[in-house]
């Protein structure tokens, strides 16, 4: 999905952010994924990517991966991971999230956030789903293993399934 400084101004709420963006992106057009790169550059980039993705569908895009470690990180679309996925910040996932594996972050795991008229995906993960402070889903959450999470950061609208054998792999 291409970002417009028009569609900049009227999804981010605060004068500093369009600035952001102007002077990141001078031609004022940016891919999605771009700008999501940018801002999981930033400490404080993490609340605006959330904020974009909650008004911006997901792109069609979808990354598959044998493995994932990161620091912070966040997908414009899909997120395919065929092993185990660990991510020493955050992890943000516009579309739906599956890993083979076990999911482990030391701070956030965040999924399908836009709220508009899209098909609800969910996160499918083979093993455990270990996260630090926050798991925010619009979506279910299949996993074949446990589920720990702080309940009290921990939102989700759809269902939670526990040690369910996941088929079709």
């Amino acid at each position: 999905m291409i970002i417009t400084e028009n569609l900049w101004k009227e999804i981010v709420p605060y004068k500093e952010d369009i600035a952001w963006f102007n002077k990141k992106f001078t031609t004022g057009i940016a891919d999605l994924q771009e700008v999501l790169d940018e801002l999981a550059k930033i400490s404080d980039g993490w609340p605006l990517m959330c904020t974009i993705l909650e008004k911006i569908p997901p792109s069609k895009t979808v990354i598959e991966l044998d493995n994932l470690n990161c620091e912070t990180k966040a997908f414009a679309g899909d997120l395919i991971v065929n092993g185990d996925l660990y991510c020493e910040g955050s992890i943000l996932v516009a579309g739906g999230l599956k890993v083979k594996g076990e999911v482990n972050t030391k701070s956030s795991l965040i999924a399908n956030l836009y709220k508009e008229g899209c098909a609800m995906k969910n996160i499918m993960v083979g093993g455990n789903i270990n996260i630090g402070w926050r798991f925010k889903s619009n979506g279910d959450v299949i996993a074949g293993g446990e589920v720990n999470t702080p309940h009290f950061h921990h939102e989700i609208k759809g269902k939670v399934y526990k040690n369910y054998h996941i088929e079709g792999w």
